[in-house]
């Protein structure tokens, strides 16, 4: 009883993950077609792919696609090895790879124009994939709240089961952030004491002497 979520969970992340491949495989291939139509579609006489514009598109796709390959990788092997941190990488990369193949299908689409809509042709279906895959197991609004849940763990008193951190793991947190945030403190007190008057006075009277 009420143990329900958690056998759940163990569930998701791993489709997410797997999910997250497929979308970067998707994004693979969303690639190798724009590239290909910016090669053989001609404009004013040459390749639109000799267009800097057209490559900055195919550029923005392939930096979609690297971005969900590298973390998909990334989480599938923390849950392979058992990490600990898996599930922040699971809601890393189901972040990347929504936000990424929804952006890919836009770029590819600013190349292909007209001929993109058409239902026969490839880039349609892709682009109703990205739409439908966006929300599946978790849009990129809800991971990010699981992201900064995980992350939040590391600076609470208890840990994720609910035991107190030990004394000197917790202490050590605070005083880092103190540091932190003393450090950041005096930085700005030394911006200000710049800007007071007897400062720049001295200042004006020591170029006037130079």
């Amino acid at each position: 009883v009420n143990q329900g979520w958690a056998a759940l969970s163990a569930v998701l992340q791993p489709a997410a993950a797997i999910m997250c491949a497929y979308m970067a495989g998707a994004m693979e291939t969303l690639f190798e077609l724009t590239v290909e139509y910016a090669k053989t579609r001609r404009q004013f006489g040459t390749a639109i792919g000799t267009f800097q514009r057209v490559q900055d598109h195919i550029i923005d796709v392939v930096n979609a696609y690297d971005g969900a390959r590298w973390t998909a990788f990334e989480a599938l092997w923390k849950l392979d090895t058992g990490k600990k941190d898996a599930g922040l990488s699971v809601s890393t990369t189901k972040i990347i790879s929504s936000d990424g193949f929804d952006r890919a299908t836009f770029h590819s689409h600013e190349v292909h124009a007209g001929v993109g809509i058409s239902r026969e042709y490839p880039l349609f279906l892709y682009t109703k994939k990205a739409r439908t895959l966006y929300n599946y197991l978790g849009d990129p609004r809800h991971h990010r709240e699981l992201l900064a849940q995980g992350l939040d763990q590391e600076h609470q008193p208890f840990d994720v089961g609910g035991r107190p951190r030990i004394g000197a793991e917790l202490e050590a947190g605070r005083r880092q952030r103190l540091e932190i945030e003393l450090a950041c403190r005096l930085r700005i007190h030394r911006r200000h004491a710049d800007r007071t008057p007897q400062h720049l006075a001295r200042r004006v009277e020591h170029q006037r002497t130079a």
